[in-house]
């Protein structure tokens, strides 16, 4: 069968920036009119993908070129198809001359993705295609055949009329709309594999990962339920009063920020139906409240949750605070001075962000955290007095950033980090005056960062540290810089 191959490098090319390539079709020896376009990404979607979706001012996708191809006309100067034609500051296309030969220069900046058909048959796409100032980026595109991608949408609470659902190709321009049966059939996709997203306003995401695409047939897709978010509020939103929480109160999900800041609230009653916030969950310097039982429903926090300067807030014994959350990207807990615990986290199992706890005088127990397998990011504790041990991040095995533990004074032991073997990033542990062993990072088997860093920890031994990074040099290639001073000695 036809194998799609890629071949990218890039040549200094003073004041232009575009892509330029050859389109190759076996045993075919007329190789003029493919299509060829190349879009600006956006967060990872193509423009057209991100337009249709967004309902913004129409512009033409991927496939209103394809079928306005005839009005690229020949090069006058040279009698080539090989005109660019830009549809506008995003999106651009050509067709290729009789020997395959394509060029689109003078392009912005960017990610772009490159697509390319040939009489609806033959097809080729690429994510990710960097474009540099100054320079052009070649490509050599293999054309493979194309298939489709068919199945059924359903909408809870909806029986009929189920128009209006978008299901693509993550990455690509790709997409097909749901009719009035819930049916659907994306059309002229190259073979490979792709995860396909379906997007219908006013209902969840949903994803089908791993979707091998066969040329000249079509991959039927099990059917695909949306779950009705309910009332959607979309943008972000800022609490400043009652008022304004009593508004939002209506709201099942938002679409974009919450931020709840320096206000006289005690509780957050009013948000008991709030289920989703897509981007981040702010709460800082609200200097009355004391609990946040009104967010018991919150299934889900896009980016990241942030509990900041609410010096009344304690958390404790609510074991049904955030207990429904099962998605998260960061956490940030920073300056509450009564904060004992960090409710219920219990139903996360990885944070692809970061988890930041600093300042907390009062907090004294980690166990929210428990279940928690992966952080993507870094994990930072700092300046937490009161906390002896870490066994509420037993759990952990993979760390994406760096490990700080940095003035935790009451910190004995790094129980609770046992399970770490991997440290993409730095280790720093300093000033913790009372920590007298680090024998839990015993099983850590990669520090991925430039720096060991175990710096004036008073009571524990300078040799224990010494042991652990002679460890990671002798058996697991660390080459970092080591810093190990102002510990106990023998």
């Amino acid at each position: 069968g036809l194998i799609a191959v890629l071949i990218i490098s890039c040549e200094y090319v003073p004041e232009i920036a575009g892509i330029r390539g050859k389109v190759i079709i076996a045993g075919m020896q007329d190789l003029s009119m493919c299509s060829i376009i190349a879009e600006r990404q956006i967060n990872g979607q193509t423009v057209s993908v991100v337009r249709e979706i967004g309902a913004s001012e129409a512009v033409p996708n991927s496939w209103q070129i394809f079928e306005n191809k005839q009005t690229l006309p020949p090069d006058p100067a040279t009698g080539d198809t090989m005109l660019a034609k830009s549809t506008d500051e995003y999106v651009f296309a050509t067709v290729s001359d009789i020997n395959g030969n394509f060029e689109l220069m003078d392009l912005p900046v960017g990610l772009y993705t490159v697509t390319a058909l040939k009489e609806n048959t033959l097809g080729y796409v690429h994510t990710d295609v960097l474009v540099t100032a100054q320079a052009v980026t070649k490509i050599d595109i293999v054309l493979t055949a194309t298939g489709s991608i068919s199945g059924t949408v359903q909408l809870e609470g909806r029986t009929e009329d189920l128009r209006g659902t978008f299901v693509y190709a993550e990455g690509t321009s790709y997409i097909a709309g749901s009719d009035y049966f819930g049916n659907f059939i994306i059309n002229y996709i190259p073979t490979g594999e792709y995860d396909i997203i379906f997007y219908h306003d006013g209902y969840t995401i949903a994803e089908t990962v791993g979707v091998i695409v066969n040329g000249a047939s079509d991959t039927p897709l099990d059917m695909v339920n949306l779950t009705n978010m309910g009332n959607v509020w979309r943008g972000d939103f800022i609490v400043e009063d009652m008022d304004d929480l009593e508004f939002i109160s209506r709201y099942d999900s938002i679409i974009g920020d919450l931020s709840i800041k320096d206000t006289s609230l005690t509780d957050l009653d009013p948000l008991e139906n709030l289920t989703r916030v897509d981007g981040s969950l702010s709460i800082r310097y609200n200097s009355s409240l004391a609990s946040i039982s009104g967010l018991n429903s919150l299934t889900f926090i896009g980016e990241e949750l942030v509990i900041q300067g609410n010096s009344s807030l304690i958390i404790k014994d609510e074991v049904e605070a955030f207990a429904k959350l099962s998605s998260l990207g960061s956490l940030k807990v920073w300056i509450n001075s009564q904060l004992e615990e960090l409710g219920n986290l219990k139903g996360i199992n990885s944070i692809e962000g970061n988890i930041d706890i600093w300042a907390n005088a009062a907090l004294n127990d980690l166990s929210a955290l428990e279940n928690i397998t992966t952080v993507g990011g870094y994990l930072n504790l700092k300046d937490n007095p009161l906390l002896t041990d870490l066994t509420g991040l037993s759990s952990i095995s993979t760390i994406g950033g760096y490990l700080k533990i940095e003035h935790n004074v009451g910190l004995e032991s790094l129980d609770g980090l046992s399970s770490i073997s991997t440290i993409g990033g730095n280790l720093e542990i300093m000033q913790n005056y009372e920590l007298t062993s680090i024998a839990s990072l015993a099983d850590l088997d990669h520090l991925g960062g430039d720096l060991f860093y175990v710096w004036y920890n008073d009571l524990l031994p300078e040799s224990d540290a010494i042991d652990l990074w002679e460890h990671l040099r002798d058996f697991h290639d660390f080459s970092g810089e080591k810093v190990i001073q102002g510990n106990k000695t023998d």
